[in-house]
């Protein structure tokens, strides 16, 4: 299980974060799986499910469409003007353990890790985009983003490196679903 607080940190930045896009994207990994089992699992055990301690988001690449307009590369403009920064391939925002207060990175620096809570969001898209330059002309992707894919299913949830097929949702119908 996660710490409730934790978990209270990333929903709360799940709604920040879809609130801002304008595209549509697919929430994959445990929010997913939440916004999935919760009322059934809370009906048979009396509680919410686990929930998540980072935020997954899903996007289709059309092989024809401009990478730089694409849904995934605004997303990505998007969270950065909203203070999340890239670090080693993932966008993350740094809080305030206790009071979930976002920090600058210099004053996250000078926190012990356990004063902190790092909300990631990790960004997977379903197929490579026509040329690698378009990557590396967009974002900050200096490596291959998280590709996800198989026949029969658009979009995959990673756990970086080991694929598992996971639920699919569609981020605003469930956060308006919930409210």
């Amino acid at each position: 299980m996660y710490p409730k607080k934790e978990t209270a940190h990333s929903y709360s930045y799940l709604e920040k974060v879809v609130s801002v896009l304008q595209e549509p994207v697919c929430l994959i990994g445990g929010w997913a799986v939440y916004f999935t089992v919760n009322q059934t699992y809370k009906a048979n055990v009396g509680k919410d499910y686990i929930g998540s301690r980072d935020i997954d988001l899903g996007f289709h690449i059309d092989e024809e469409q401009d990478f730089g307009n694409s849904a995934f590369a605004k997303t990505i403009k998007k969270l950065e003007e909203e203070g999340f920064k890239e670090v080693g391939g993932r966008l993350v925002k740094n809080l305030d353990y206790d009071t979930g207060k976002e920090m600058e990175s210099e004053e996250a620096k000078a926190k012990p890790m356990s004063d902190l809570h790092q909300i990631y969001v990790d960004l997977l898209i379903d197929q490579k985009p026509k040329s690698k330059t378009q990557i590396s002309d967009t974002c900050w992707c200096k490596r291959k983003p998280l590709i996800c894919s198989s026949p029969g299913t658009r979009l995959r949830l990673c756990a970086r490196y080991r694929t598992r097929t996971c639920g699919l949702l569609n981020v605003n119908e469930s956060l308006y679903q919930l409210s």
